[in-house]
């Protein structure tokens, strides 16, 4: 989990009035999420800013050993290629990512399959990584106020008068108790 700062944001869509569990409201959701965040590489010759902005912050790879175990990528990355967003069994989009197109990033070609979701608006206001995601249960408002109240960074300093004479005495228990203080 990263820790709060500038560059992090969470983004928090509120589509209202929404049943999921009625099918003609699903089938609206994800009509909606299309409109608002993509998962493929944009038409250079229609939005050349946009598409540059895309190949040069919005494509995962390609994987180094921080995302590689087992020989896999832990991101999932590549994805399947989809002619339109669905939601899989345990709630989590898989974003349309059809096979039509194609970019060379650094001698490297790379296809819809690993382009991070990105809101094309916010990208193209910022010009940086955004990672967004649809929020479709419980479990991501969980981890929203688990990621909003879980404290400030904190560091343990000493300035001794005599450090040639040092004793290690950290109670550890104490400073966590007293640490608002």
């Amino acid at each position: 989990m990263s820790k709060r700062i500038l560059n992090v944001i969470i983004l928090t869509m509120y589509l209202k009035s929404l049943t999921i569990y009625q099918s003609r409201v699903i089938i609206t959701v994800l009509e909606t999420v299309d409109q608002f965040i993509s998962a493929e590489i944009p038409d250079q010759t229609s939005n050349p800013k946009l598409f540059e902005i895309v190949t040069k912050n919005m494509i995962h790879g390609p994987c180094a050993d921080w995302c590689i175990k087992d020989g896999k990528c832990t991101k999932k990355f590549p994805k399947q290629y989809n002619d339109e967003t669905k939601m899989d069994e345990n709630g989590y989009p898989n974003y349309r990512r059809r096979n039509n197109t194609h970019a060379m990033i650094n001698g490297t070609k790379v296809d819809n399959r690993w382009v991070v979701p990105y809101c094309p608006k916010l990208i193209q206001m910022f010009n940086c990584h955004m990672n967004i995601e649809i929020v479709t249960s419980i479990r991501s408002v969980k981890y929203i106020y688990k990621y909003v109240t879980k404290g400030h960074d904190a560091a343990n300093v000493t300035i001794e008068e005599h450090p040639d004479q040092r004793i290690i005495d950290h109670d550890e228990i104490k400073s966590f108790l007293i640490r608002d203080m």
